[in-house]
Order: structure tokens, then sequence, then C-alpha cells
């Protein structure tokens, strides 16, 4: 019963703010650069990031000058603080700037310009400001942001979640399926072997909500530091939904039997990393393979002979051609 009357005052709060700046008592900001969101309406993992990275790869090598913008969450930098970076000629500790924007600053080519603050308005403005030309900016987790304009919109669900769920606390939501009504793109992510019968079914349904979405899937591309076919590990991670990363292993042909799965934006430490390597040992472990969220965390307490596989995911997108047409 409080469950159902705090997801029924939450889609009050998130549709009375909602209309608020749709009629410009709240006030939404533009900046002079083709600005990008990559989010979600569910809490948990949909991947975000990967697509943040693909896109950002895509603008630039069509000629634009990119900017990503990271809210830094569980970071060192205090509210509001903002840390600007460019690849190739700053450098960052993921101790003050959090796990996943370290993630992306490992992955994204010199040149690319990395922001990181709680206030992704804030952020944006400052970009223009350090570097007036930058020409596209890309939000990460960026879509209930309404304070900044943006020119695309672009929502990532999980496929495999389907159409079904309910706001928090009753379910995982963070906005009602009905706020896709203000979105350009849907990608539904994790779609692998899907039928086409059910695609159409997930896609039916969203363009039920808002007719003039453009609808794409993805299937995830499993990428290892090396190879893991036949080979027995120990999946460490802290992410919010694990499963995923453990079907993807035994995907690969790898073997477990045992697992350390930790909150998601956990800090490693020392003593807990001394532990990782002695229950692995004592399970006849080769390798210890993490996700490459937890890739920057466990680093420092590597040594030289120690054996850690790094995994990322990829997006690869049905149509890819005619999803980068839409988002540019």
């Amino acid at each position: 019963m409080i469950r159902t009357f705090l997801s029924l005052l939450f889609r009050i709060v998130i549709t009375v703010r909602e209309y608020l700046y749709s009629i410009g008592v709240l006030r939404s900001y533009k900046v002079d650069a083709k600005v990008i969101s990559v989010g979600n309406i569910a809490v948990g993992g949909a991947g975000k990031t990967p697509l943040v990275l693909l896109l950002n790869e895509r603008l630039r090598n069509r000629g634009y000058k990119t900017a990503i913008l990271e809210k830094g969450y569980k970071s060192g930098l205090r509210h509001n603080e903002i840390v600007l970076a460019e690849k190739g000629r700053d450098s960052l500790r993921e101790d003050i700037i959090g796990d996943e924007p370290a993630m992306i600053w490992e992955q994204i080519p010199m040149g690319t310009r990395l922001a990181v603050c709680n206030d992704k308005t804030k952020a944006a403005i400052s970009v223009k400001k350090m570097w007036p030309d930058t020409n596209a900016i890309i939000i990460d987790d960026g879509f209930q942001h309404l304070k900044l304009k943006r020119d695309v919109d672009i929502v990532l669900i999980d496929a495999s979640l389907g159409i079904k769920d309910k706001l928090v606390p009753l379910g995982k939501l963070r906005e009602p399926y009905s706020s896709l009504k203000r979105a350009n793109i849907v990608l539904f992510t994790k779609s692998d072997g899907m039928t086409e019968e059910e695609k159409d079914v997930l896609k039916d349904k969203v363009l039920a909500i808002n007719p003039e979405l453009k609808v794409f899937f993805s299937v995830v591309k499993f990428i290892t530091s090396m190879p893991i076919k036949g080979k027995r590990v120990f999946p460490v991670s802290a992410i919010y939904n694990p499963i995923h990363f453990h079907r993807k292993i035994k995907e690969a042909g790898a073997e477990f039997e045992k697992h350390m799965s930790f909150p998601d934006h956990y800090k490693f430490t020392q003593s807990v990393f001394d532990q990782i390597m002695k229950t692995a040992s004592r399970g006849g472990a080769e390798y210890i393979i993490v996700t490459s969220k937890d890739w920057g965390k466990i680093k420092p307490f590597i040594g030289e002979n120690h054996n850690i596989i790094e995994a990322w995911y990829e997006h690869q997108i049905n149509s890819e051609g005619e999803f980068l047409k839409c988002c540019m």
C-alpha cells in the first residue's frame, strides 16, 4: 500500500515537472552545438555508455569535434564542482571523477572532450566556454535532465525486460512509458535471440505511445582482452545487473561455477582484492574476469603476475546507417 502511494506520488511529481518545463516556468537552456542525449527510463544498465562511445566515434569520423557530459556518480567531486579535460592533453584520476567517466576516458580517442559534473547544463556551457569549436555534445544518461535542450533524445530499453514495468518503488521505471512522447529514438538493446515477431510487438507498443519514434534494435558484442573459450574463469563485477555479464561469459565458451558480485559502483580495496584472489584460487580459476567499468578500480591492486581479463560490450545496431542519420 505504501509503495503504491509512493509510486503514485512519484508519477505526479514527474508529470508536474515535465509540464512546468513545457510551458516555460522552468527554463531550459540551449547551447550552440548539436546536443544528443543517451538515456533510459528504467533503473539499471541498458547499455548507455557503450552507445555514447559508439556515437562519439561515429561523429568524430564525420568531422565533428565532440564532448561527452558525465555526472560522475559516487565520484570525489563536490556538488556542482566540474572537471573539464581533453584526451591527449590532460590526465584524470578515477577516484576524483568516478568509475563510469574513468571507463569512458580510457576508451575515447584523442581530442575528445570530457566534462564531469552533477549539473549537465553547467557542464555544457562550460564546454563551450573552454572549447568554442565543440559542435557535438553527447549527454550520458540525459533523458531526465530537461534543463538542457537537446536536438536528439535517444532512449534505451532493455528488450529482454519488455514494456511491462512499473514506476519505482513498485518497479524499476524512473519515468512512465508515456515519457517516450518526448523522445526521438528508441533503441531496444540486448535483443539477442529475439524473433522478428517479438521485436514487432515491442515496436508496436512504443509506436502506440509516440507514432513519430524511430525504433531500432541492437545485440551485444561481447569483447575480452584475451580469448576465454575453454578457460576456467572467476567473474567479478560491481554493476547493476551481473546476470547478463555472466550469460555472455558462458556464451563465449568460458566455464565458471562461482562468482563475486558487489553493489553497483563499489569501490574496491586491497583487502577486498586479496580476498577475490584467494577465492578464485580456491575455486581453481585460471583467470579472473572483470567488466571494463570495474577494471580501473581493480587495476591499482593488480601485480604483474595476476591473470585478470577485462571484458566490455559494444552495440551492433540493425540498420546502423539509418540510426546514425536520425542522430545527425
